[in-house]
């Protein structure tokens, strides 16, 4: 099943990295809308999920499709509830895979870019016009930065069900160093911030977040401008005028 997911996320980062947008978002909907909601379903009733997939009927039991709204979210409730570090709530990771309703989410992407006409509101083709993307690598467009800001968030999240389905089910460490960690949350905070400032999970988190000089010790909390240097130049800079690089792990 995670094979499944990373064949289609890998084959959509490669898709949007040459400028080609609606494959890279049409190879999305699988992953985020089956894929995950089926590694959610296991890690939030393993039993259950096996019980499922065990029935002579287990297509019907466990087509997507086939689940109200509201399973939908119970399932991933008790998903988000079984993992360390809560980014959304439910609600609002429904809303990002599922909810054609809101604006932010994936749906008025996905719509676009798998269909040649399309008549809902939100993501209506315009007269004389065809739902075609020509390829391009813009940070300007609007498509091209909505996909870099919002799929990271949902990407630590899968990350995060992923290793707490191998810890709770398969009894299993998947140990990631705490510094990775901690990059990837700060470099998807200021990815947010630039783009999507109302949208704010990680807000505690840097808070209390204090990078370290390699050089020096010195402790560099996380301010605006420590992200402003983040976003301009990857790196961050201590007092004593030390530049560290944000990627360095080591």
């Amino acid at each position: 099943m995670f094979s499944d997911y990373w064949q289609f996320l890998d084959s959509s980062l490669t898709s949007i990295s040459n400028g080609f947008i609606d494959v890279a978002y049409s190879l999305l909907r699988r992953p985020l809308k089956d894929d995950l909601l089926i590694l959610e379903s296991i890690l939030a009733n393993y039993n259950d999920f096996i019980y499922k997939f065990s029935s002579k009927n287990s297509a019907e039991l466990l087509a997507i499709d086939r689940l109200r709204p509201e399973e939908k979210i119970l399932i991933i409730e008790k998903a988000v509830n079984k993992i360390e570090l809560k980014t959304f709530d439910a609600k609002t990771i429904y809303e990002f895979r599922y909810s054609k309703s809101n604006a932010i989410g994936f749906e008025n992407k996905w719509q676009p870019a798998s269909h040649l006409f399309t008549l809902c509101k939100g993501y209506k083709t315009e007269d004389g016009s065809i739902n075609i993307a020509g390829p391009s690598i813009n940070d300007e467009n609007s498509d091209y930065k909505y996909y870099y800001s919002i799929l990271p968030n949902i990407l630590f999240y899968s990350f995060q069900v992923v290793t707490s389905i191998y810890k709770e089910i398969f009894e299993k460490e998947y140990n990631v160093p705490e510094m990775v960690i901690e990059r990837i949350i700060e470099g998807i905070t200021i990815i947010n911030n630039t783009i999507y400032p109302e949208y704010k999970p990680y807000d505690e988190f840097n808070k209390n977040y204090i990078f370290k000089c390699k050089y020096c010790s010195e402790e560099v909390k996380y301010k605006k401008n420590i992200e402003k240097q983040i976003l301009t130049s990857a790196t961050f800079k201590c007092s004593n005028q030390h530049i560290n690089d944000f990627f360095e792990t080591d």
